[in-house]
């Protein structure tokens, strides 16, 4: 009999050697295995028939399903999928390399010319994703390989949202990962997914490669859904900081660039991948985009001008504040 878990060294399907883990979670596991008739190594992910998810069934056939329409150089590559003695497993390409989140913690920063590379590849396979009428949700560093070419693989299509079955992603409270998530599908969380969500979650990928850091933190004295609902709510209602303020070594075009990625609004960000790669294209060519220039004019100078009349109304009120204690005063001394 087999264990979802304990594959170590089993042949399966008369095929797929089992050699190690390379990936573990409560929803299964991904092992390193030799593909015995084609004589190379792939990756196994299997999925844990214990597990408390009711629909994880459904999941598990929409990853392999989706993973099967793709085919695009910076997205894991589909080879097979199956169900083995009740273990449901999709075989895939084995990619060497390391994880963008692991990549990150080691040199600490990223380079701007690189971080925009991965950005735009990133960009290019979600553009094919989303050519599909189907939305990642879960983009972030851990989801992201780096090939020991140096380029991006997308990874991990386990919670997609299709647009023909958009109810099978909605058991349960919150999808994804709080500090990449759109504001829109925080605040309501049966909100469908759409090119704009994936956007979002690429500018907080690239905001953090540029400056180490997420624009979000959440207060370090919380934890567990404590800390989650703070870090909600600093996501939906706080101020973001530009990129540039944190480092002047990013320039304006850039950091104008991130701020469109992540605008609170997503009728303000990009409306499409495509709409995005234009926008990247030009900075990486060196070239003026004066749309963002022109935007974010506008943007500062509405800041002041909001900015102007808080501090009017807030002397207003402290004068007459004034003029009420001296009345009193007057009255009664």
């Amino acid at each position: 009999m087999l264990f979802w878990n304990k594959l170590d060294g089993k042949i399966i399907k008369n095929r797929y050697e089992i050699q190690n883990t390379i990936g573990n979670g409560g929803g299964g596991k991904v092992y390193l295995a030799k593909d015995l008739i084609e004589n190379k190594l792939v990756a196994i992910k299997t999925s844990n028939p214990n597990q408390t998810m009711s629909n994880w069934k459904e999941r598990f056939n929409m990853e392999a399903k989706i993973l099967s329409k793709l085919n695009n150089p910076y997205i894991i590559k589909f080879h097979d999928s199956f169900e083995e003695q009740g273990i449901k497993m999709i075989v895939m390409e084995y990619v060497e390399g390391i994880s963008l989140e692991n990549k990150l913690k080691k040199s600490k920063s990223i380079d701007q010319k690189e971080a925009l590379k991965y950005t735009k590849q990133l960009l290019t396979a979600l553009s094919d994703v989303h050519s599909h009428k189907v939305y990642h949700r879960d983009i972030k560093t851990e989801n992201i390989h780096i090939t020991i070419e140096g380029n991006v693989k997308l990874l991990d299509f386990g919670i997609v949202q299709e647009t023909v079955d958009q109810d099978l992603t909605r058991q349960g409270s919150v999808i994804g990962t709080i500090s990449y998530m759109a504001p829109e599908i925080i605040k309501n969380t049966y909100k469908k997914a759409n090119p704009r969500t994936d956007i979002y979650s690429v500018g907080i990928m690239l905001y953090q490669l540029l400056t180490s850091v997420k624009p979000f933190k959440a207060d370090s004295n919380l934890f567990g859904a404590e800390k989650n609902n703070n870090l909600a709510k600093k996501i939906i209602h706080d101020p973001l900081i530009e990129p540039s303020d944190i480092d002047p070594s990013i320039s304006q075009e850039i950091s104008h660039f991130v701020m469109k990625l992540i605008e609170k609004e997503p009728e303000d960000r990009y409306q499409n991948t495509k709409e995005a790669l234009v926008d990247l294209e030009k900075i990486l060519s060196g070239n003026t985009i004066e749309t963002l220039q022109g935007y974010y004019a506008e943007e500062t100078k509405d800041f002041s001008m909001k900015k102007q009349i808080i501090i009017l109304i807030t002397i207003i009120v402290s004068l007459l504040f004034l003029v009420i204690i001296g009345i009193i005063l007057f009255i009664y001394f």
